[in-house]
């Protein structure tokens, strides 16, 4: 995301990952890809992996990462997502948490900054037009 996001405004960031399952599995991948390179991976999600090519490293350009992580999430959800609808996803679950109400406002900035922006922005992923009503399906 360093090379997508605002890094010219919040510097380079490292991404804590606190879920151990993905931490386990991230650790397996970067293992894998080390192997398969045989060096240190200098990306990670952006391979082009194949059972009779040599792993190649896809473009990196904003362009390209988009498109690989809509037509993998296809694979996985049945639907494109694009990363701006991850990081929505990702601020709508955590600004519901009723932890989040109780937060200071540095906690929930250190929060947004894990996404690379700040309270404001996050919070206007969250907003909802005027007159919006959910649609109960019962």
């Amino acid at each position: 995301m360093n090379d997508f996001k605002n890094v010219k405004t919040f510097g380079k960031h490292i991404i804590e990952i606190d879920n151990v399952h993905l931490k386990r599995y991230l650790k397996y991948w970067i293992d894998l890809l080390g192997r398969l390179l045989g060096s240190k991976p200098e990306r990670l999600f952006i391979y082009q992996l194949s059972p009779v090519k040599e792993v190649k490293l896809i473009s990196t350009t904003r362009d390209a990462f988009g498109k690989a992580v809509a037509r993998n999430s296809e694979k996985l959800f049945d639907r494109p997502q694009t990363v701006n609808s991850l990081r929505h996803a990702w601020e709508k679950k955590f600004q519901e948490d009723p932890a989040y109400q109780s937060m200071t406002q540095a906690e929930r900035q250190a929060l947004h900054h894990k996404l690379l922006h700040g309270v404001f922005t996050g919070q206007l992923y969250n907003w909802q037009r005027r007159g919006y009503t959910s649609i109960d399906r019962a």
